[in-house]
């Protein structure tokens, strides 16, 4: 019996040996990628040091000559601010080679925040803010093709209701579109909606201007609400929502929005969304999503065989890398961007730095070092700092990305130290490695009637 008891004993020893070995391995081959050097270079650069700047950036490069144009707030004077680069006369950024203007209105006392920049094909900014003042959203620049609107207010309310967090988007027919959250302080509750720009005397909101429509209510924790728009023919919103989960919301026969003409699923329950979500759409109408949850920076791409959404639509969810949790109250951000069909984040990082934020970008490649494994246990993201703030400044704040034609990412965001507006390009295209190509799921097909794409004619489901 006491040889049968050594025996065992000694199997299992071996067991744990084998275990460790196999850990250790694991762990090293891990922690090999997580330290694998970075593949691109970038050029950082301070554009805006006049006071507390930079809150709430927004970049969008202009048709043409894809010059990087970024919407940003100004704490100290309360106002909205646009930036860009110039070839002379300039007044900020390096050399004063960029023009920081102040986007003034003698009769508002502090508006900027949140916003959200887009161009339309001819060339045309328009930019959503949040107006402290009255608590509502305005518009400033062109809603449509041949219009312009000069800080004009898009939703209508009582003082109880305040208006946050915008994403802003040019429809195909170059009509603005905008998900943003309403939080209505009178009856403690928070709504996602969407409006479009429809023209003098044809909308219900924004002294007629406007329509807007109340999609789903929704979580308002921390008095934010988090809210993100696709915009590939028809809008899709996704949002946190009642619950503090990811979900989204589109047009159809559903269970949301007036007289349930919209469909609102739950994406990832598994989460609460503690972060700014920003989304995108392909040409060919594939979905994909970025967002914080439980700490976690998180995508999620429309699939057929995913592990994530629900009928109609589902989704491939994964966890990209542990960015921490966000100090002194600042939020959390990403930006997505999408160059050659693959994704590409920006994003806020406490979590290298024990609480001390960096800027970061992630995408897909083979041997990285982040996101899920593959079959041969190796990464298939690359996760690497942008800005780090020399080690010392927090940074990576509110984050926006794009990129150029040739795969050049640019990105603007908030020294939170420095209270300074920063822009960060890469020196060399971007290359990502392509990811498998999945079946999208069955999703409703929206044909748009003539005009601003205002109603939608519903379609039997189609597989594409």
């Amino acid at each position: 019996m006491r040889a049968n008891r050594f025996s065992d004993i000694r199997f299992l020893g071996v067991i744990a040996v084998i275990l460790a070995i196999s850990w250790s391995w694991l762990s090293n081959s891990a922690q090999a990628g997580r330290h694998a050097p970075e593949t691109l270079t970038w050029q950082i650069e301070t554009i805006d040091t006049t006071g507390d700047v930079g809150q709430y950036t927004s970049l969008a490069l202009k048709p043409g000559t894809e010059d990087p144009y970024i919407s940003y707030y100004d704490n100290t004077q309360g106002d909205l601010k646009l930036a860009f680069p110039v070839s002379g006369g300039g007044d900020c950024g390096p050399a004063n080679t960029w023009s920081c203007n102040s986007l003034y209105f003698p009769n508002t006392a502090d508006f900027g925040t949140f916003t959200s920049l887009d161009f339309n094909s001819l060339g045309h900014w328009g930019i959503v803010y949040g107006n402290l003042l009255s608590g509502v959203n305005e518009f400033r620049g062109s809603p449509a093709v041949g219009q312009e609107l000069f800080f004009e207010p898009i939703e209508d309310g009582p003082n109880s209701v305040f208006v946050i967090s915008h994403s802003m988007q040019y429809a195909p027919n170059d009509v603005s579109y905008l998900s943003y959250g309403l939080i209505d302080v009178s009856q403690t509750k928070g709504f996602v909606k969407l409006a479009h720009y429809v023209g003098f005397g044809q909308g219900n909101c924004g002294g007629t201007f406007w329509q807007c429509e109340q999609i789903v209510q929704t979580s308002y924790d921390y008095f934010v609400i988090y809210t993100s728009l696709a915009l590939p023919g028809i809008p899709y919103i996704f949002y946190r929502d009642i619950n503090n989960h990811l979900s989204m919301a589109f047009p159809g026969f559903g269970n949301c929005g007036p007289s349930n003409t919209w469909i609102c699923t739950e994406l990832d329950n598994t989460i609460d969304v503690n972060g700014f979500i920003s989304s995108f759409a392909t040409d060919g109408n594939l979905l994909g999503v970025a967002y914080i949850g439980d700490d976690s920076l998180r995508f999620a791409s429309q699939d057929s065989q995913g592990n994530c959404g629900s009928d109609p639509i589902y989704f491939q969810c994964s966890i990209i890398d542990s960015v921490g949790p966000a100090p002194n109250n600042a939020y959390m951000a990403v930006s997505l961007g999408v160059y050659n069909g693959q994704p590409i984040i920006a994003y806020t990082d406490t979590n290298d730095r024990s609480g001390i934020a960096v800027l970061k970008i992630a995408y897909p490649q083979t041997d990285g070092n982040c996101g899920p494994l593959d079959t041969n246990l190796q990464h298939t993201w690359r996760c690497e700092v942008v800005d780090d703030g020399n080690n010392t400044n927090d940074v990576g704040y509110y984050p926006s990305l794009q990129v150029d034609s040739v795969g050049n990412i640019h990105i603007s965001y908030y020294d939170l130290s420095a209270k300074d507006l920063k822009y960060a390009v890469s020196d060399t295209p971007i290359n990502p490695t392509p990811t498998p190509t999945s079946t999208p799921s069955i999703t409703p097909t929206a044909t748009p009637t003539a005009g601003a794409l205002g109603h939608w004619v519903y379609l039997p489901l189609v597989i594409r």
